[in-house]
Formats: C-alpha cells, sequence, structure tokens
C-alpha cells in the first residue's frame, strides 16, 4: 500500500497534466473543504469529494528567502471530473452541450475550445472580456479586393464578387467579361 504522501504527489502530477489549476482568493477560503498530505486518504475508492467537486489544497507559501510566511492554496478538481467555465464537471460529461460558445464549440480533452465560422475572425479582446458578439465578420475584400476583377461586395460570413456597368460575372464568379462585344477577359 502507498502513503498518503507518495499517492498524493501521484494524483496530483497526473492532475497537472488534465486539470486547471488556479488560485483562491483568501477570503473564500473559510467556507471551503480541502485534503492535504496529512489529511488526503490513501485510497482513492474512499476519497471525500466535497459536493462543488472542488479540491482545496492547502499549503506553506515561502517568500523569496525561503521562510515561511503565510497559507496558500491551490484548488483542483476531484478525480473523474475537470475544470471548465469556473466550474467542475464529470468527465463523461458534454462541456460543449449548454451551447457555451458563440459559434463552434469544441470538446478539447475535457476543455472548452471556442472558434468562429469561416468567414469570421475571433476578436480575442472581446472574448476575454465576455463581450459578445466575439466572432467578427471578416471583410474579405480588403485582401486582394477578394480575388474579384473588379468589385468585392462583402456580406455576413462571406463576399460576392460584382462587375461595372456593361460586364457579367464569367463562371469562374471572380472574372468580369464585357457583354456584347465578345472581348476578352479583364485582369484584377
Amino acid at each position: 500500500m502507498r502513503s498518503a504522501g507518495r499517492l498524493f504527489r501521484s494524483w496530483d502530477a497526473s492532475l497537472v497534466i488534465f486539470l486547471a489549476t488556479w488560485l483562491l482568493p483568501s477570503a473564500h477560503v473559510q467556507s471551503m473543504s480541502y485534503f492535504d498530505e496529512e489529511t488526503f486518504d490513501s485510497d482513492p475508492d474512499h476519497l471525500r469529494c466535497p459536493e462543488d467537486k472542488i479540491i482545496t489544497e492547502v499549503y506553506p507559501c515561502a517568500d523569496r528567502d525561503g521562510n515561511k510566511v503565510a497559507k496558500c492554496f491551490r484548488r483542483r478538481c476531484c478525480p473523474g471530473y475537470h475544470y471548465v467555465l469556473g466550474r467542475c464537471v464529470s468527465e463523461d460529461m458534454d462541456v460543449c452541450a449548454d451551447s457555451p460558445c458563440e459559434q463552434q464549440c469544441t470538446n478539447n480533452f475535457g476543455r472548452v475550445l471556442c472558434t468562429c465560422y469561416p468567414g469570421y475572425q475571433l476578436d480575442k479582446q472581446r472574448y476575454l472580456a465576455g463581450k459578445k458578439p466575439y466572432c467578427i465578420d471578416l471583410n474579405e475584400c480588403e485582401f486582394e479586393n477578394g480575388g474579384c476583377s473588379q468589385l468585392c461586395v462583402n456580406t455576413e460570413g462571406s463576399y460576392r464578387c460584382a462587375c461595372k456597368q456593361d460586364y457579367r460575372l464569367a463562371n469562374d464568379s471572380k472574372t468580369c467579361v464585357q457583354t456584347g462585344n465578345g472581348s476578352s477577359p479583364l485582369s484584377a
């Protein structure tokens, strides 16, 4: 049988890969239960996990000289749970089921990965601030006129090419050809 300390370090090391670690402001510590090396049960089947599935680990903090100055706290999810958008959810739960993203959601090993549809780009500042919409229409016409030989019309999430008077769009939907006299296509 492994000792509680060894089991804890082993369990802790594997969690670093899969679970988010975040600091807990000291104002919230008093109401939380915690496990540390002294109280962690050596049998993982008998781990006492709080109702909110958050384990708060207490450990001594040290200053730059190595002097213990305070207690620090680190929060982790219980085994079988992972951190998603501020809470611990079951590893079996589809993290995209509640539609946490504006456009596309991918379950990336238990983490939510929000992406935008083609024709849109992620505005990182708006996303981090929680301001919607954060998937902003990409103006394809700003780059080389969208590949259009004459006119480029930006639309929501896409674009289309258009032609000036007396020209029509060729089969490639980008090149304009003169109508009536059969002249060759214009170059961009």
